[in-house]
């Protein structure tokens, strides 16, 4: 077994130890756990093997003791929380056995705020497996990619910017509408978020600082525009960078955005 399979079922060891906390495997996370399996091209041995914890929870003596390297670990905590609410219901005793892995994970809190960003983006869309596959690729940079590409271009934002975002994004938004209802989850979510960052730089009675305003309109120049990390034309996939660069953005300026909720609250209030 390579190097690579072997991190792969240590990580869905450890799913499928989660997926056991309260008891019982559910269908939902079955199916999430094996179509992981597929998606990572496991050969018939180890399909056998994630079937066989599928329907017997392994020991923690032996999940305990094995954990990924690197990426993975953050890639193996975002699977964790996803497999815990496939179900529709996160038990208490599946958040006990997250932070008990949490813990053996070591992360920083870096770390941990970039797989809340992952799952803030996705919303209600990733445990459908849109990007499921995508986030357990221990060779995908992506997000490190991604991350490059806009920290170099809020250096390069000009005020001037700001009113190209102001007038192409609207446009773009409705050429995606006019073609029908986006099905897909964690598009949607994108598009929400966008117009909430959007609305946030353009509101004239609240003030946000220059740094703000050069990341927001960063990360709305990067969708408007058509070179992207992944090329926009690939269905599904081609939105991922351009989901990713929202989540940050957002992420990176959560307490402006959650003093933006509470400015909108008051302004509805009429306070």
């Amino acid at each position: 077994m390579s190097t690579v399979a072997t991190d792969y079922m240590a990580v869905l060891r450890w799913l499928c130890w989660i997926a056991w906390a309260d008891g019982e495997v559910q269908k939902q996370e079955e199916a999430h756990l094996t179509r992981l399996g597929e998606a990572l091209g496991l050969g018939a041995q180890q399909m056998g093997l994630l079937r066989s914890w599928i329907e017997k929870c392994p020991p923690f003596e032996s999940v305990g003791k094995s954990l990924p390297d690197g990426k993975d670990r953050e890639y193996l905590l975002v699977h964790a929380k996803l497999l815990a609410r496939a179900d529709g219901e996160v038990r208490p005793e599946e958040s006990a056995a997250i932070s008990k892995l949490s813990e053996r994970l070591g992360l920083t809190r870096e770390e941990v705020s970039r797989v809340d960003a992952l799952l803030e983006m996705e919303g209600d869309g990733i445990g459908e497996g849109d990007l499921a596959e995508e986030f357990l690729k221990p060779t995908s940079n992506l997000q490190s990619r991604v991350q490059r590409v806009l920290e170099k271009r809020i250096k390069e934002v000009k005020p001037k910017d700001a009113e190209k975002v102001r007038k192409e994004l609207p446009a773009k938004l409705a050429k995606m509408e006019s073609k029908g209802p986006i099905k897909t989850g964690f598009i949607r979510k994108m598009l929400q978020n966008l117009r909430l960052l959007y609305e946030m730089l353009f509101e004239p009675e609240f003030v946000i600082s220059w740094q703000t305003k050069a990341k927001v309109i960063a990360a709305i120049a990067y969708f408007i525009s058509p070179v992207d990390v992944i090329p926009d034309v690939i269905p599904v996939f081609g939105w991922l960078d351009d989901a990713l660069v929202v989540a940050w953005t957002l992420h990176s300026i959560s307490g402006d955005v959650a003093r933006y909720a509470e400015f909108k609250s008051n302004k509805a209030r009429g306070a």
